[in-house]
C-alpha cells in the first residue's frame, strides 16, 4: 500500500518527510558524498536553530534579542544567506537603513533577486526618499489647505512607502493620477507600479491596480 501510495517503483527509493511532509527524495544508488549533502540539507544547521528562536523573539517583540541571536547565527553558519536577509529585515522595521543595506549588498548576486529581498532593498530606497521630507502631520495639514498640493501627496505617498503602510500610499498615489496625470512626468503611476512590484501578489495590488485601471480608461 506505502509502495502505491508513493509510487515506488523501484529500489533504493529515498523520501525524507521533515514534519511529516515529503520535501525531497532520490531513486538509485547514490555515491556517499551526495547521500550526506542530501541529509545536511534536510537538517537544520546549528545556525538555522538560531535563526529559528530569532524569528520567534522578534514574533514577541523582541527584536534586540532578534538581532543578537542572528548575529550568533551568522557566526556558526556564515554561508546561510537566510539568516542576513532576517537581520536586514529587521533592521529596516527598525530603521536601521544603512546597516540593512550593507547587509543585503553581501549577498549573492542570485539571492539578491529573491521578492524579499528586492522589497527590503525599495523599502530602503524609498526611505533614502523620505528621510528629508517633513512630517506626517505637517504633510496632511498642506493637503486639507490645498487638495491640488500633489508636491505634498506624494511626499506623504513616499514617507507612508518609507513605514511600510502601502494603502495609504496608494491612496495619494491614485489621487495623484486622477488630478494631474502629468504631474512630474506621470510619477503618481510610475510609483505605484513601483509600489505593485514591491508588494508582489498581495490582494492590494489586485485592488489597486483595478482602479488605476479605471482611472487610465
Amino acid at each position: 500500500e506505502l509502495a502505491a501510495q508513493f509510487g515506488i517503483r523501484g529500489v533504493p527509493t529515498v523520501k525524507a518527510f521533515p514534519n511529516g511532509q515529503l520535501v525531497d527524495e532520490f531513486s538509485g544508488a547514490l555515491p556517499e558524498s551526495q547521500v550526506r549533502a542530501f541529509i545536511d540539507a534536510l537538517i537544520p544547521s546549528p545556525g538555522e536553530a538560531l535563526r529559528q528562536q530569532a524569528q520567534e523573539a522578534y514574533a514577541s517583540g523582541d527584536a534586540a534579542r532578534a538581532l543578537k541571536l542572528l548575529a550568533e547565527a551568522s557566526k556558526l553558519d556564515p554561508h546561510n544567506e537566510k539568516i542576513r536577509i532576517d537581520a536586514a529585515a529587521i533592521m529596516v522595521d527598525q530603521g536601521e537603513m544603512e546597516e540593512a543595506g550593507r547587509l543585503l549588498a553581501s549577498l549573492s548576486p542570485q539571492t539578491a533577486q529573491e521578492p524579499r529581498v528586492q522589497e527590503l532593498l525599495a523599502r530602503i530606497e524609498f526611505a533614502e526618499k523620505a528621510k528629508d521630507l517633513p512630517d506626517e502631520a505637517t504633510l496632511k495639514a498642506r493637503i486639507v489647505a490645498n487638495e491640488n498640493d500633489l508636491q505634498a501627496r506624494l511626499d506623504l505617498a513616499n514617507l507612508y512607502i518609507a513605514q511600510g503602510q502601502y494603502e495609504p500610499a496608494l491612496q495619494q498615489l491614485l489621487e495623484i493620477v486622477r488630478r494631474d496625470r502629468s504631474f512630474q512626468d506621470d510619477i503618481g503611476r510610475k510609483t505605484m507600479l513601483s509600489v505593485f512590484n514591491l508588494l508582489g501578489d498581495d490582494e492590494l495590488v489586485s485592488q489597486y491596480r483595478r482602479l488605476l485601471a479605471a482611472e487610465l480608461h
